[in-house]
């Protein structure tokens, strides 16, 4: 469900205004059961962003729209204008092949 997700999302954003997965700056995830979807969830997720993805919050819900087991929700950026990676001062890096 996470791949055919964000394969839609590509294509509306492409659809919108040529928009690509870059300008996201944001997700949010509801999962119906965190402990037992999350990974799967994750290895799925990843390789739409393989460098500098944009901020995430994945959390649990008591339900979903059509017997969905995820939802994404994503907020993003007009074409031609660049999404900046910030970086927390204090806050350690993620090691090189961390999947968020």
């Amino acid at each position: 469900e996470t791949r055919q997700a964000l394969k839609n999302l590509a294509e509306l954003l492409h659809a919108a205004g040529n928009a690509t997965l870059d300008n996201v700056a944001g997700c949010s995830v509801l999962l119906l059961n965190i402990t037992a979807d999350f990974q799967t969830m994750n290895a799925a997720y990843a390789p739409f962003w393989p460098k500098d993805p944009p901020s995430r919050v994945a959390v649990q819900v008591a339900a979903l729209a059509g017997g969905a087991s995820v939802e994404i929700q994503c907020f993003g950026i007009l074409p031609g204008y660049k999404r900046d990676v910030i970086s927390v001062p204090g806050m350690p890096a993620l090691p090189a092949g961390i999947p968020l």
